[in-house]
């Protein structure tokens, strides 16, 4: 049996965590839009699966809200976007 002391601390830290990583600035104070797997897939017109090779590629940093929620930062893909027209 777990336990209750840890289990909680280590649910404030996972909570503390998805917290910062929503409530993020950026330099002109705007809060930074996040965006689903099918979102940027849909943006890039490419396949959710190769969403994910981009992340192992180190090309986007996924924002790990849980094991089923996995956002991108909007500035990360609109810099993906500007390489891939620069190249």
């Amino acid at each position: 049996m777990r336990n209750s002391k840890t289990n909680n601390s280590n649910n404030n830290i996972n909570y503390n965590n998805i917290l910062n990583n929503r409530i993020k600035k950026d330099t002109n104070n705007l809060e930074l839009k996040l965006l689903s797997r099918e979102q940027v897939a849909e943006l890039l017109s490419v396949s959710k699966m190769t969403i994910k090779r981009f992340e192992k590629r180190g090309m986007l940093n996924p924002v790990i809200l849980s094991p089923r929620s996995i956002r991108y930062h909007s500035q990360d893909v609109q810099k993906l976007i500007q390489q891939a027209e620069a190249a």
